[in-house]
């Protein structure tokens, strides 16, 4: 079983409100030219992400996408700056997490379904050991963990998820994924041939995605009679989805 990260197993909300938060911070010191500098790359790197995105299997993830941030900013991509732009990105981001924690059934949830004897994977689009270890997730018994961007392709495509399965020593029709987003976790495990449960947002109901399992919250994976199996597709799991 494989989960995604950013907004399944904790909220991205209060990430990205401190992300901004601190983005601005130095404003208050009188050096608006350091926010501005910020915000033209993370404009750039979310342009040149969906472009990554849209091309499916790329190879190397980080060399593309860094080469057109600076395509974008109008700057050569040397190693200097895309230590920079890394730091901006990537560990802003982290920085953000600081004091957050998962939603409340995530860490009970994954210990029983470990406990009956389930594989547990991350399969995320950013790397993924930092975040966990920010979250305090990283000491559960992960068999696998991995960013897509090592794989040389962004969800949805299904390279990432069949890696995924590959790794876990799973045919993709044995693994359940999780996430939050129909466009890429859905839609990319199901063209990778594996079965996948969305948590509940809006817009997401067994109505709008009968292909897919609909949960409520993590939790409700434990009262389910076959995880594995894709019979039990587009019905809904009720329960409140919990948060930090």
């Amino acid at each position: 079983m494989t989960f995604d990260l950013d907004g399944t197993l904790y909220p991205e909300g209060p990430a990205r409100r401190g992300r901004a938060r601190r983005l601005l911070a130095p404003l208050w010191r009188l050096r608006p030219r350091e926010v501005v500098e910020e915000m033209r790359v993370l404009r750039a790197f979310g342009a040149a992400r969906a472009e990554v995105r849209s091309r499916g299997e790329v190879g190397d993830v980080p060399a593309l996408q860094w080469s057109l941030v600076g395509a974008r900013l109008g700057l050569d991509p040397s190693r200097d700056r895309v230590a920079r732009w890394h730091r901006i990105v990537y560990d802003g981001y982290l920085e953000a997490m600081d004091g957050l924690r998962p939603y409340e059934d995530v860490s009970t949830t994954l210990a029983e379904l470990h406990r009956r004897g389930f594989a547990l994977g991350v399969v995320s689009d950013y790397p993924c050991e930092g975040k966990l270890r920010a979250l305090g997730l990283s000491a559960l018994p992960w068999a696998l963990v991995l960013g897509a961007e090592e794989v040389g392709a962004l969800k949805p495509h299904p390279r990432v998820f069949r890696v995924a399965a590959e790794r876990l020593g799973l045919h993709p029709g044995a693994v359940l994924h999780v996430g939050d987003r129909p466009e890429l976790d859905g839609a990319g495990a199901r063209a990778a041939g594996m079965g996948s449960a969305l948590l509940g947002a809006p817009g997401v109901s067994p109505a709008s995605h009968p292909d897919h399992l609909v949960l409520g919250r993590l939790g409700d994976l434990l009262g389910l009679v076959a995880l594995e199996r894709p019979a039990g597709e587009g019905r809904q799991v009720q329960g409140a989805r919990g948060g930090p």
